[in-house]
């Protein structure tokens, strides 16, 4: 069974993936549940799903998340509600609707998110400068949407381009569509804007075309043809 350990301030607890949820950790460290977060020892923040419960796909086995959050409401300084007239009464009871009048509930969507690397080139590798953390549905789960949610994340006018490490495209296919491909973590992608990509591809390649010796010279020896 995994186990995480969890943590905020000197308070450290050992939590199973079945209690990665964000109401039981909001009342174990006393925290708003509505504005909790993780984050890994390399500053990657991790939000919750939509259903409460953090992602199995977003941790790694003994690992450290630090717990961060808005304090946990209290009763003092907001306006009592019906649970709180309830509780201190016990003469409120829930009014009974039949079942047949209630309304279908319609599922929500499932959420996944990725961590992409905002990066530069530097002596012909990539070096990581930022992270965006971005959310998507399974509708979402394509190049143009992530690069998207990335270039509204940055917050600019720049479009980027999505890389592998050895500095390859990630384009748009088959196999890149689908929360299956994104949610693979094992993969790092980076975000480069695209000018500074194109130039860095050019830079490559001549470097490589430089490199080679002269073949078709040395076929035609001195004199040539």
């Amino acid at each position: 069974m995994d186990t995480y350990i969890v943590f905020k301030g000197n308070r450290r607890v050992f939590l199973k993936l079945a209690d990665m949820r964000a109401e039981r950790i909001s009342r174990i460290f006393q925290i708003d549940v509505g504005s909790i977060y993780l984050a890994d020892a390399t500053n990657v923040v991790i939000f919750p799903l939509e259903d409460g419960h953090f992602s199995s796909f977003d941790l790694n086995e003994r690992e450290h998340y630090e717990v961060h959050g808005g304090g946990a409401q209290s009763h003092l300084g907001r306006a009592p509600t019906v649970a709180d007239h309830r509780h201190s009464f016990g003469f409120l009871q829930p009014t009974s609707v039949p079942s047949s009048n209630l309304p279908p509930c319609a599922s929500t969507p499932r959420s996944f998110q990725r961590s992409i690397h905002i990066s530069e080139p530097r002596d012909g590798k990539l070096f990581s400068t930022k992270i965006v953390v971005v959310r998507f549905l399974e509708s979402e789960a394509t190049v143009p949407s992530i690069l998207d949610k990335v270039k509204l994340a940055m917050g600019n006018n720049e479009t980027y381009v999505l890389a592998y490490a050895l500095g390859s495209q990630v384009l748009e296919s088959e196999a890149t569509t689908g929360s299956f491909y994104w949610r693979q973590i094992s993969r790092k992608i980076h975000a480069i804007e695209q000018a500074t990509f194109k130039q860095w591809q050019q830079k490559r390649t001549s470097t490589r075309y430089n490199g080679k010796p002269h073949v078709l010279g040395m076929l035609q020896g001195p004199g040539g043809v």
